[in-house]
């Protein structure tokens, strides 16, 4: 039998546990990846010319005999394509991780918490389409090579989502220097 660990589970089970906000964090990095996707019609990020690697997610990670884990996509894998029947990263993990590093870095002021944050804000937004009949929705998933796609047999409705909202906080937030965009705290309701 083997067991794959939707990361909204292991997100539930964390507050569980009293030693729980390293671990998660941990497992985030664990999670967490780099890809260079190719060019892609619609699809684009900040500074993409300049840093051709976006940050991502992967969806589930899967125990190995030895006791360790490995990050495995959605859905059956073809060795053959290097490609998960429904991908390797999904944006709505990918946005979660965000909020993640972002409360991170809040709480800690950690500079690797925020560039974690950036680089999966920049993955996050190359989903979203930004041409065409569908600009402002997101690609839900996409492969390990960076390739965006959307799953077979899903309705545009299910397989694509808004992303406005984190658009618009990650631009409030400003990641590359604490001063600019809004004041601190603005987005909590408290100054500091």
């Amino acid at each position: 039998m083997v067991f794959v660990a939707p990361y909204a589970l292991f997100l539930a089970a964390v507050f569980a546990c009293p030693f729980g906000f390293a671990v998660w964090m941990s497992f985030h990095d664990f999670l967490r990846a780099q890809v260079t996707p190719p060019a892609q019609p619609g699809h684009t990020t900040y500074e993409l010319a300049d840093r051709p690697s976006i940050g991502v997610l992967w969806t589930y990670s899967e125990p190995r005999p030895d006791g360790t884990w490995t990050r495995v996509g959605g859905g059956p894998f073809d060795p053959a394509t290097d490609t998960w029947g429904q991908g390797a990263y999904n944006a709505d993990d990918v946005s979660r991780a965000a909020a993640v590093y972002l409360r991170h870095w809040r709480q800690t002021g950690s500079a690797a918490s925020r560039a974690a944050a950036f680089e999966l804000l920049r993955g996050l937004t190359y989903l979203q389409t930004a041409t065409g009949p569908n600009r402002g929705n997101v690609v839900l998933w996409m492969q390990p090579d960076g390739t965006a796609f959307r799953a077979a047999g899903h309705r545009p409705a299910a397989r694509q989502r808004r992303l406005d909202g984190v658009v618009a906080a990650y631009r409030m937030t400003d990641l590359r220097t604490r001063g600019r965009g809004l004041p601190a705290g603005a987005l909590s309701g408290r100054r500091r």
